[in-house]
């Protein structure tokens, strides 16, 4: 994993899910209506650790003048370099428990096939494509070439647990984020869930870790209850 993302995901903690952006108002649901064909695109699971570290040192500056700046300059470097490599370290950690212990656990998986199974319902073809996670942005820029004339919805799901300092408790974060693509290559529609704090909160990693199918279980269930909002979002105007 990159340290942007682990840095990025770290800001919407202490922004109070910065990433609750609204969806776009421009979907084109009449195009959408038309559609019978759609491929889903996703990745596996990517399970992210990761808190805020201390930042008792801040204020420094103001308070013991250029010495103090740079003193709280140099904390705020490293303890982001302390955040990020803690992050990767225990992401690795729990993504490996849980794939070593419960290998039929796949959140994203899962998600994808209710998802299908709702398309599915309302009278979709449906095929579904496994891929590595797109990083980047994740917008009207982010394009894949159409193919035997699918229209493709991609989802980059990010699902973990956080704390906003190192003595916060540990909350399970989801972050969906979707792009709706016809098969001329065209955006319509795009927009992301995020859900926080909707489940039991761990007070030390240690104790995350103990709790890992608990605690897994948990995320899978919260993903699962983004498939209605994220579908009415996509396919169903408001009009």
């Amino acid at each position: 994993m990159k340290k942007n993302y682990f840095l990025i995901l770290f800001l919407s903690l202490l922004a109070s899910c910065a990433f609750n952006k609204e969806n776009k108002k421009s979907n084109d649901y009449n195009t959408i209506s038309k559609i019978t064909k759609i491929e889903i695109m996703y990745h596996n699971d990517d399970f992210v650790i990761i808190d805020g570290g201390g930042s008792n040192i801040t204020g420094l500056g103001s308070f013991l003048g250029p010495i103090g700046s740079i003193a709280e300059a140099t904390a705020q470097i490293v303890s982001k370099s302390t955040v990020s490599d803690r992050a990767s370290q225990r992401s690795k950690e729990f993504n490996n428990t849980i794939l070593n212990n419960f290998p039929e656990i796949n959140c994203s998986a899962n998600f994808v096939n209710e998802f299908a199974k709702k398309l599915r319902e309302n009278g979709k073809e449906v095929k579904i494509t496994l891929i590595d996670r797109p990083h980047g942005e994740f917008d009207d820029s982010f394009k894949i070439a159409p193919q035997d004339g699918y229209a493709r919805i991609v989802f980059r799901i990010t699902t973990g647990y956080g704390a906003e300092t190192a003595t916060s408790s540990f909350n399970p974060l989801i972050i969906n984020e979707y792009i709706f693509i016809d098969e001329n290559n065209k955006v319509l529609a795009s927009g992301n869930e995020t859900k926080k704090n909707f489940g039991e909160s761990y007070f030390t990693y240690q104790g995350l870790l103990e709790a890992h199918k608990k605690a897994v279980i948990t995320l899978q269930d919260g993903l699962l209850s983004t498939v209605d909002t994220i579908y009415k979002d996509a396919f169903i105007s408001s009009k």
